[in-house]
């Protein structure tokens, strides 16, 4: 523990088997704890609705925004670490950009930790979306040779990968339960205050082509990679689904509320949502909506 970074953390899903596995093939070797200035690292159980009573994207109660609170105030509280000391936080579905050369990639991140600490910005992205950098940009050297751009006044969406100094870490989930129905999104929640601890990024000229960037611009040396599965379309786990049918009413209309409105209320009690889909063969007239 001795260099700037003292932990990095994958956040996971505990049913995401595969994209735990993802990384590990195609990042791991750099965090086995082999490589110069790169702890080995950790997976970190995510929050989910079943466990953690938390939401569906996207709000300040959803389960991404209690993941990140979550892991950051298990990092305040080791006492191993030291406050000047930094964390990296990665979701499970990034990858190095090539342009990074990645025998290299130990004393890029040292020397970017370094710069940051140098010009008191105690949280770094390695990753951002839709970037608004002020700052002046600068070319990193490492140790050994290796060169990165860097850029300092950011702030951007996303929060696949950043890195955070100890001391900021507890404050971070505090100021984000105080913005609480001001702010939509931890990314929007973080942007606010993105000025004001003079954020910065990790790799500000490199740029993403993945789909997931279709639209707008994602730069930093990680960048976040399409999967297909649920946790992409929002689906953090799977739940049981039980689907009520009635083949056909030719009661009245008020009767069917009825009987629909008994079935949400045992949902409600047992802390499921519920869908209704009407097919009806009346047509819609100005005096009687179908």
């Amino acid at each position: 523990l001795s260099g700037p970074l003292a932990r990095v953390y994958v956040v996971n899903v505990a049913t995401a088997q595969n994209r735990w596995e993802f990384m590990e093939a195609s990042l791991g070797h750099f965090f086995n704890g082999r490589v110069k200035g790169l702890p080995r690292w950790q997976r970190f159980d995510a929050a989910t609705p079943r466990h953690d009573g938390c939401d569906l994207p996207y709000s300040l109660s959803d389960c991404c925004t209690m993941s990140h609170m979550k892991v950051l105030l298990n990092f305040s509280r080791d006492t191993a670490v030291r406050d000047d000391q930094w964390v990296i936080v990665l979701e499970d579905d990034v990858a190095l950009h090539p342009s990074v050369p990645p025998h290299r990639l130990g004393d890029i991140i040292t020397a970017a930790l370094r710069q940051a600490g140098h010009m008191h910005s105690p949280f770094m992205y390695l990753g951002l979306c839709s970037p608004r950098c002020s700052g002046p940009e600068v070319l990193l050297n490492s140790d050994h040779g290796a060169s990165m751009s860097f850029r300092a006044q950011c702030g951007g969406l996303c929060t696949h990968a950043y890195a955070v100094q100890k001391f900021l870490a507890p404050r971070i989930p505090e100021y984000l339960k105080s913005m609480l129905g001001k702010q939509k999104t931890i990314d929007q929640g973080l942007f606010r205050i993105s000025d004001a601890l003079n954020m910065s990024l990790l790799g500000s000229q490199l740029r993403s082509h993945d789909v997931r960037s279709s639209g707008s611009t994602h730069s930093g040396i990680f960048y976040m990679k399409a999967f297909g599965d649920s946790l992409t379309v929002g689906d953090w786990e799977l739940k049981p689904k039980v689907v009520f049918r009635l083949g056909a009413w030719s009661g009245r209309i008020g009767n069917l509320m009825f009987e629909w409105a008994s079935v949400a209320a045992l949902a409600a009690r047992a802390g499921h949502e519920t869908q209704a889909h009407f097919v009806t063969n009346q047509v819609d007239t100005d005096g009687c909506p179908s």
